[in-house]
């Protein structure tokens, strides 16, 4: 089980356990994807609402979308709309079972990487990343 976040601020990768990241108490912006891997489904969900917290995200503002049926036309949309109502304009999608939408939507996925919406975060619920997968 792990937490994989890539943030071009802090210049590499960060990889770690589950267990290391949920010991984390110190808020901190979230970069533009949060991935949360591996086989046990209760820490990967409880790694990424952990993830929300910290980063301030509100999580009754967060869209979920189901990995099977999302279309990565609508979570760009999601991430790069920002609201009328939402003073601090963070914004997140969190997308479940991705591990097929990652696979199908690669290209789409790295090349948001290079150039996120500002205050966007995109978490992934998955049970494997692969190393060469550019997120």
């Amino acid at each position: 089980m792990a937490v994989k976040s890539n943030s071009k601020s802090a210049g590499n990768d960060q990889v770690m356990t589950a267990f290391d990241f949920l010991d984390r108490t110190e808020a901190a912006p979230l970069p533009a994807v949060v991935a949360s891997f591996g086989p046990d489904d209760f820490l990967r969900r409880r790694a990424l609402h952990h993830a929300i917290a910290l980063g301030g995200l509100d999580e009754s503002t967060l869209r979920t979308f189901e990995g099977d049926e999302a279309q990565w036309r609508d979570i760009h949309d999601e991430l790069a709309t920002r609201s009328l109502f939402d003073t601090e304009g963070k914004r997140g999608a969190k997308l479940r079972n991705a591990d097929g939408f990652v696979s199908k939507n690669r290209d789409a996925l790295e090349r948001w990487v290079e150039r996120p919406a500002e205050g966007s975060t995109l978490l992934l619920d998955l049970r494997t990343l692969p190393a060469t997968t550019n997120l």
